[in-house]
């Protein structure tokens, strides 16, 4: 299992991502010498255009750096039956080519809303200015070969992706 979104974190302490990152940004998305996520997402997630480019030139730094450690981790997953790559970017990040089959986990808005609250402390507001920066969800949908409704119980959405991912597997 590859999380893609970890690797970002994980990649903004590091210091040559994390120059560059201060160097578009200034040092005011800093908190303690380090890139305070929440200082960041506010200038990158909003409504104009000044948002829409400060997300554009964040991806550009960040973006190759993810596909260099997805790759990477692939390289070292050896012989392994499957790998997930968990990346809610993964067609923005253009990282589809290096998946044998995409799989998108769809989910309604207010169980999306719900567990942000939960898991993030997020606010539906900032739920949807974050989502509003990505591909519209029916493009998603429509570039997916496969589709798991999240909408039940976490066993339920677990018994469906190994169903799937058993699928693919024996047609590889």
């Amino acid at each position: 299992m590859i999380d893609a979104d970890g690797a970002g974190h994980e990649l903004l302490k590091n210091p040559e991502i994390k120059k560059q990152i201060v160097e578009e940004f200034g040092e005011s998305i800093l908190t303690n010498q380090e890139i305070d996520r929440s200082l960041l997402a506010d200038r990158v997630f909003g409504p104009d255009e000044a948002h829409a480019r400060s997300l554009s030139a964040l991806n550009q730094i960040l973006h190759p750096a993810i596909r260099k450690e997805i790759l990477r981790q692939i390289q070292n997953a050896g012989d392994s039956a499957a790998i997930i790559l968990d990346a809610a970017l993964l067609l923005e990040g253009n990282w589809a080519d290096d998946c044998d089959a995409i799989i998108y986990i769809d989910t309604p808005l207010a169980i999306r809303q719900q567990r942000v609250k939960v898991n993030r402390g997020w606010s539906e507001e900032e739920l949807s200015r974050r989502e509003k920066r990505q591909w519209d969800l029916q493009k998603k949908r429509n570039a997916a070969d496969f589709m798991v409704d999240n909408s039940s119980t976490p066993a339920k959405s677990a018994e469906e992706m190994k169903e799937i991912l058993t699928r693919i597997i024996r047609s590889n």
